[in-house]
């Protein structure tokens, strides 16, 4: 089967001739772009914009996230340097599960690009486009991804991200729409958490963190839906900043400490917590005005 390991040949050489380009493509394919700023964007749009925008893009990076790295133990391709020991191992570049397809790839596609298309700003937008590039070309010039692990990667995004704006839009236009859509997400994946589990070996701590990240979402959308029904509160850029800036810093909080104190499933019940808070609670508590002082929409 083609892999295209050749190609990796010269860009290897190409990266020890010139070390910056290593150390920028290390800083680009940080967890900081692939996966904290697609989780910001959608947070932003869900909060402060358009909800229903900010749901496709929490959706299709969830769900390319969580399939990439359940798929990955099903194929179980081996890394560029386990094909060929020629090919060093970049340290740093977060290589350490099966290779295909790229999780990377699969996750900026997946929420980048199309946070790119929703901006009305065109340099915003070209700016996220760019990074994605970026981002993508960054797994094969560190060579931890052959090219046909990074197409993979670059179909699954893809898919991941039509079918989030197909199934959101489904789910806007009736409740019943909606409870088809979530068990349909929820059958599936659950199907391929548990098949990569049984019959695949895959990490259980590294796919429960997945599945926490998940089942979080999908969980907290579906009772969000039913019970709450969000919708963004028009405010000033300063109230916007304040609204913004103290989610993040509580959805960071509700992640790392279970991760910090919880050994092994640490991170699966951080994931879980965050998204719960990220797309219920924090949402809730706008709807139902009790940060209205705070976004400056409030009696002072």
């Amino acid at each position: 089967m083609w892999t295209g390991i050749e190609l990796l040949y010269p860009l290897q050489e190409l990266r020890m001739e010139y070390p910056i380009l290593e150390s920028f493509f290390v800083a680009v394919s940080s967890r900081i772009f692939y996966l904290m700023l697609p989780m910001m964007l959608s947070l932003a749009f869900f909060w402060l914009w358009d909800r229903k925008k900010g749901e496709i893009l929490g959706l299709g990076c969830v769900s390319a996230m969580s399939f990439a790295i359940a798929s990955k133990y099903c194929i179980g391709q081996p890394r560029p340097w386990e094909l060929d020991p020629s090919i060093e191992c970049v340290p740093g570049s977060h290589a350490n599960d099966p290779s295909c397809p790229s999780g990377h790839a699969a996750i900026s596609v997946s929420s980048l690009l199309p946070a790119a298309a929703m901006m009305k700003r065109r340099s915003v937008s070209a700016a996220l486009t760019a990074l994605t590039v970026c981002i993508v070309a960054s797994r094969v010039v560190l060579c931890v991804h052959t090219p046909l692990d990074v197409i993979a990667g670059i179909a699954v995004g893809a898919a991941a991200a039509v079918a989030a704006w197909k199934a959101t839009d489904i789910s806007y236009a009736s409740r019943r729409g909606h409870i088809t859509v979530t068990l349909c997400y929820a059958s599936v994946f659950g199907t391929l958490f548990a098949v990569s589990l049984a019959a695949f070996g895959a990490d259980p701590a590294d796919l429960a963190t997945q599945m926490g990240f998940f089942c979080g979402f999908l969980l907290s959308r579906h009772l969000e839906h039913e019970y709450v029904g969000f919708e963004p509160i028009k405010m000033q850029a300063t109230g916007q900043i304040r609204i913004y800036s103290l989610g993040i810093l509580a959805a960071a909080a509700v992640l790392i400490a279970p991760t910090v104190l919880i050994p092994v499933y640490g991170a699966a019940a951080g994931g879980f917590l965050m998204m719960v808070w990220a797309f219920l609670l924090y949402p809730k508590a706008l709807r139902d005005g009790r940060l209205d002082r705070l976004a400056g929409t409030g009696p002072e």
